[in-house]
């Protein structure tokens, strides 16, 4: 016990005070009104107001650490004295809208990532009330007590609509709601109400309607049941004893049962039993059931009810019940007409049959049985009824409508023995196609369906058609109504073909044939020669069946046909005649290696006869109608082929092979006429350069250009087109050049398409022709030497300039003018100037190169220490803002004084912000004119003061990221201690006594502290040295390892267990004596395992290795082996330091360390250290610097471990 009163006595004596001064930031920016908000209100509105919004700074835990009012234009700054994560809150008067009303920021050395939080005023709220009309005296809620679920809608502006239901004190509202004209009515489904809307204007701020809605009726509902079922035409009358009559309700003409007075109201049930009134104020009332069939008057229980309607209605929740009749129904077709002779089945038991009429009826009728109820009749089909509950007030039963009837027929077939099917299409909507067989032997069919428009026909199957089997007639279209149709039948159709061949030189011959082939069978086609000698070439085939067919001419000349000669047909009932094969012309056969136009003419023929001939890549066709020498030539072709034209001669023809030698590389420039006057006559002054691509130094051919369009009308573009045949493959570099003209792009490369391409080369891009861009602007009034910086606003392709570049610079002359250029166009620019003391902008709006120069101002601000301040006084936080969103924040320095340099005339606002001040005035509002200096003194009053203290861990570290906190009677206040363990309670009132404890919660990393906590009497002064020693409570994650080296120089060696991620000490032991070490209480993830050394460098050469840890979720113990260190005393002698005091701690705590694990060897019966090889109980991920690698041995590796050493030299 008394060892470790010692470490901890000695740990204490070691405990530094220094305190670092950590630079001030803080979070900033504007609270402003939505865009939607500044479109309603207008331009002309009046100047907004927000000095009257806050913001406040919340910590994680809730507390309010700084809160600062707006400036009247929206600006706010917050001072943030420590680093960590808070939540910057806005607040306004109640009911008004903020986006977003809270936002997270992680302060460290700003706040956040933006520049500005900044925070909308989106809406207002409006709200109002719905109160109750006077009622009876039985009423029970008296006075004007608001009903609740009363729908209120508001109609906005823009005519759209939102709604909102009254709570239970009639209260309602609508939030968010910008400024404008808006309209409110209210509305209940069933309630009686002034609903009139109500006309509201809501500018800057919540509004309230001034007049209330009011609910004159509500409703009161109930039902009638018989043995659980709904009942209809049950008469409910209402009495009351408050009323004589109802508001404007007249009295019900009935009189109502005897015995109960006059009724005020009545009203009867419902198919689905229910009944309600309406209007009814608040009171209370009697409700008597009454019930009469055609015969009988029925009993009703309860005979009455007593009710009372409050505020909200009422629902009679028991119904009334009718307590202890023949029925009758009828049996209909599809047009509601009876039908008679119809077998009625009632539950499995004979019914009868239906009248003439179609009538049916059942006696002794009970409403809790279920019925079912079947009909049946020849060639008929019915739905049942099926679970059918028979009430007393169902006056007949539900008619049984025939749903289906018999469609049949007969189709004497040549051949009964096969199988045929019969097609039902063209039905009524839900009757989808049908087939039905055909009986074998009678030829009968049927179909049972809906009544309706069919088509009924034979099914013919494919070979069927082929062979010539045919129905007269193929199809019938019946209608079914009424009742079945019994008789649609059918009965069984070879015919001849002819036509003729028609030649340019007839006859013909009997080198052409014709031939009728069958299509979609595979019949044999018949063929025929003409006669040699007959001038029409006539053809005829006979004995045809039906089907299709095609029939066709061939011949053993070079001849072309019209439609390939061949002509398809149907052959149906009748004869087909009439058909024609055509000779067109003689057959001239192309194949090409690319498309081109060509233009086929006879030596000797009138130019009316060319031929167009478009020629595709490949083998093709052209069909030549006369006979002849031809000649083949293209048209504007972009591909050439090795000479200009081909021949082809019909009495000995020869196919045309076309292969590319070029292609045709075409493009064009633009220029307009309005920018260039003159653009329709530079053909000459204008030309294109072409070189091969990558090949500098090569001569360029220059290529004329040629004028293709005229500016005309409203076309003001005028068009120069180029033009080049070039190798397939070539990889060209065009460049337009003109003396006065630039050219967008400057130039185009374009790669010739290799001859695998078919396709005509794309044309390139055109190029643009413009004037260059010319800048000139001034300065108002006049100033030389202003510095004019042209920049790119956006990237410029042509030029090369990136966005935000500098384009170009000028200065002003005496004049105060400049100019510049010309300038590439296709990019947009701007113009910044700049000269000291002056700040511009522009001087007209739509004039982007003039500017106004302004002689800035400037605002001398002095502070002076008041009551309880400190001298000279710390430094100041000031806070300037003024029109178009400037502000600019910055912190005196010494004496108290600062300048705000370089101001635009106009209005600031400034506030000086220092925690633990008051200042007079608070804020300051000053109107600095052009060239002015303005002078603002404030007085800082000491109202609250600190509490700093330094807390360090038990080795001697400093605790980092440590909560601590100061509490008194009705205040709290926390901080967090920094990387060097300072921490600073601010804020704390004077005279006042504070509790300050570290804070151990289950969050907490600490478990305790020493002392627990200390009482601190605040006066008129900071305290300091308020320190503490924290135990870290212990983790799951142990680190063991062994360190060798020179024994001499091992009590100077520390084991240190680093972060990775923060490179702070997570833990740190005295090498022991046995060399074992042991570091617990570590959380999972990475570190770095090392040795330091407690000697100086300067006496001392040390080098060690250092293990990389990857300690997984599982934390299991982890073996990092043997780390090696070396120390060696310096050639060069120096003065022997002083003995540092933590290495004797360390020592001290060594020894302490080193008995407590001897007694815990001894107690669990273990007398040698640990085995030091690699892996022996290893967990986790371990990575080294050297080759030698552990095993894991954790019964299941997450991660295979990896070492790797590292060699360290101090």
């Amino acid at each position: 016990m008394g060892f470790n009163v010692w470490v901890v006595a000695v740990f204490a004596l070691v405990v530094l005070a220094g305190r670092s001064s950590a630079e001030i930031v803080g979070c900033g920016g504007f609270v402003e009104a939505s865009h939607a908000l500044v479109s309603a209100r207008g331009a002309a509105a009046a100047k907004l107001d927000y000095s009257f919004i806050s913001v406040e700074l919340v910590s994680d835990l809730g507390v309010v650490k700084e809160k600062t009012e707006c400036s009247p234009n929206g600006y706010y700054f917050i001072p943030v004295y420590d680093k960590g994560s808070y939540m910057l809150r806005v607040a306004g008067p109640d009911g008004w809208t903020f986006d977003p009303p809270s936002t997270h920021v992680d302060v460290g050395e700003a706040c956040g990532t933006e520049e500005y939080v900044n925070f909308k005023v989106t809406g207002f709220s409006l709200t109002g009330s719905v109160k109750s009309g006077a009622g009876g005296k039985s009423c029970p809620q008296s006075g004007n007590a608001g009903p609740e679920g009363v729908k209120l809608t508001l109609k906005r502006p823009d005519g759209s609509t939102t709604s909102a239901v009254s709570d239970a004190n009639g209260r309602y509202s609508f939030g968010n709601l910008s400024s404008g004209v808006y309209t409110v009515s209210a509305s209940h489904s069933s309630w009686k109400l002034d609903g009139a809307p109500r006309e509201v204007t809501i500018d800057w701020g919540n509004v309230a309607v001034a007049k209330d809605f009011t609910v004159t009726g509500y409703d009161l509902t109930g039902s009638v049941v018989a043995d659980g079922n709904p009942i209809l035409g049950v008469q409910v009358f209402l009495y009351s004893d408050d009323f004589q009559a109802l508001p404007d309700a007249p009295p019900p003409s009935s009189t109502g049962p005897s015995g109960h007075g006059k009724p005020l109201a009545v009203a009867t049930s419902k198919e689905d039993g229910t009944f309600g009134f309406s209007g009814l104020p608040c009171a209370s009332y009697k409700l008597v059931p009454f019930y009469r069939g055609e015969q009988t008057v029925f009993d009703v229980s309860p005979a009455e009810v007593e009710v009372t309607v409050g505020h909200g209605g009422a629902v009679i929740e028991e119904p009334f019940w009718v307590t202890g009749f023949s029925v009758s129904g009828r049996v209909l077709n599809d047009k509601g007409e009876g039908i008679a002779s119809v077998k009625i089945v009632i539950n499995g038991a004979d019914g009868g049959v239906t009248s003439a009429d179609g009538r049916y009826s059942i006696d002794k009728v009970s409403s809790s049985t279920k019925y079912t109820i079947e009909a049946s009749k020849p060639h008929h089909r019915f739905p049942s009824l099926s679970s059918l509950t028979i009430l007393p007030s169902m006056a007949t039963l539900p008619d049984v409508i025939a749903d289906a009837y018999d469609l049949c027929g007969v189709v004497i077939s040549p051949d009964h023995s096969s199988s045929r099917q019969v097609a039902l299409t063209h039905g009524p909507a839900g009757v989808g196609p049908k087939t039905a067989p055909v009986d074998t032997s009678s030829g009968k069919y049927c179909f049972s369906v809906p009544a309706g428009e069919y088509v009924v026909s034979p099914v013919v199957s494919s070979q069927e058609k082929a062979a010539g089997v045919l129905f007269t007639p193929a199809s019938k279209e019946v209608k079914l109504s009424s009742g079945p149709l019994l008789n649609v039948d059918f009965t069984p159709t070879k015919v001849t073909v002819s036509g003729s061949v028609i030649c340019l030189s007839p006859p013909c011959g009997e080198s052409v044939t014709v031939t009728l082939s069958p299509i979609g069978t595979h019949a044999p086609a018949q063929t025929e020669h003409l006669q040699p000698n007959d001038p029409e070439g006539k053809f005829s085939f006979s004995e045809i069946t039906p089907g299709n067919y095609k029939v066709s001419a061939k011949t053993q000349n070079s001849w072309c046909w019209v439609n390939n000669g061949e002509a398809e047909f149907e052959v149906g009932a009748e004869d087909v005649t009439g058909l024609e094969l055509t000779q067109a012309g003689f057959s001239m056969k192309v194949e090409s290696s690319h498309a081109v136009n060509g233009t086929i003419e006879l030596f000797g023929g009138s130019a009316s006869d060319a031929i167009h001939a478009p020629i595709k890549t490949g083998a093709q066709e052209f069909c030549l109608p006369k006979p002849g020498v031809y000649s083949l030539s293209f048209e504007r072709a972009c591909v050439y082929f090795g000479k200009k034209a081909f021949e082809f001669d019909t009495a000995a023809p020869a196919p045309i092979n076309l292969r590319l030698t070029h292609f045709l590389t075409r493009g064009s420039i633009s220029i307009d006429s309005k920018t260039v006057p003159d653009a329709d006559a530079l053909a000459e002054e204008i030309y294109v350069s072409s070189a091969p691509a990558g090949s500098a130094g090569t001569a360029a051919e220059k290529i004329p250009v040629l004028l293709a369009r005229k500016a005309t009308g409203d076309d003001v573009t005028v068009v120069y087109e180029y033009a080049k045949w070039a190798a397939p493959g070539e990889a060209l570099v065009l460049t337009p050049a003109h003396s006065n003209l630039l050219f967008y792009p400057r130039s185009r490369t374009t790669k010739v398409p290799s001859t695998d391409t078919t396709e005509c080369p794309a044309k390139v891009p055109a190029f643009e022709g413009r004037p260059g861009l010319k800048v000139e602007g001034s300065i108002n009034p006049p100033e030389e030497g202003v510095k004019v910086e042209v920049k790119f606003v956006s990237p410029s392709k042509t030029a090369g300039g990136e966005a935000g570049a500098v384009a170009v610079t000028a200065f002003t002359d005496k004049r105060g003018k400049y100019s510049v250029g010309p300038l590439y166009d296709d990019a947009e620019y701007e113009a910044v100037a700049s000269k000291p003391g002056f700040q511009f902008r522009q001087f007209t709006p739509g004039d982007k190169w003039s500017f106004e120069g302004l002689k800035l101002g400037k605002i001398v601000v002095e502070i002076g220490p008041g009551s309880g301040a400190e001298q000279p006084l710390p430094s100041v936080l000031l806070s300037l803002s003024g029109d178009q969103r400037y502000q600019k924040n910055a912190a005196t320095g010494e004496g108290g004084s600062l300048t705000f340099e370089e101001l635009f005339p106009g209005t600031f606002y400034l506030k000086p912000l220092l925690k633990e001040y008051r200042f007079e005035p608070a804020n300051a509002v000053i109107e600095v004119g052009s060239g002015q200096s303005k002078t603002v003194r404030f007085v800082a009053h000491r109202t609250a003061f600190s509490v700093l203290g330094t807390v360090r861990l038990l080795g001697g570290h400093v605790a980092e990221g440590v909560t601590v906190v100061a509490v008194s009677d009705g205040s709290y206040e926390e901080a967090v201690t920094d990387a060097s363990g300072q921490y600073r309670l601010r804020g704390l009132a004077p005279n006042t006594e504070y509790t300050v404890r570290i804070k151990t919660d289950v969050s907490s990393r600490v478990e305790r502290a020493a002392p627990g906590e200390t009482a601190v009497s605040v006066t008129s002064a900071d305290k300091d040295g308020v320190d503490f020693l924290v135990f870290e409570r212990p983790g799951k994650c142990t680190i063991t390892g062994v360190a060798e080296g020179d024994e001499e120089y091992r009590p100077q060696v520390t084991v240190e267990v680093v972060s990775a991620s923060s490179s702070s000490v997570a833990r740190a032991v005295q090498l022991p004596f046995s060399r074992f070490f042991e570091v617990g209480g570590l959380a999972p993830g990475k570190y770095v395992v090392k040795l330091a050394f407690g000697l100086s460098d300067r006496t001392h050469s040390f080098e060690a290795e250092s293990v990389e840890v990857d300690l997984g979720e599982g934390c299991k113990p982890t073996h990092v082996g043997t780390l090696h260190f070396s120390a060696a005393e310096s050639h060069e002698k120096h003065d022997a330091p002083v003995t540092p005091l933590v290495p004797i701690l360390g020592f001290a705590v060594a020894i302490y360390l080193f008995f407590k694990y001897t007694n815990v060897q001894s107690f669990t019966g273990g007398g040698s250290a640990p085995s030091s090889s690699p892996g022996s109980f290893t967990s986790g991920m371990v990575t080294r610097a050297k080759a030698k690698e552990p095993v894991d041995a954790s019964p299941v590796a997450a991660r295979k471990p990896v070492v790797r050493r590292r060699t360290s030299t101090y």
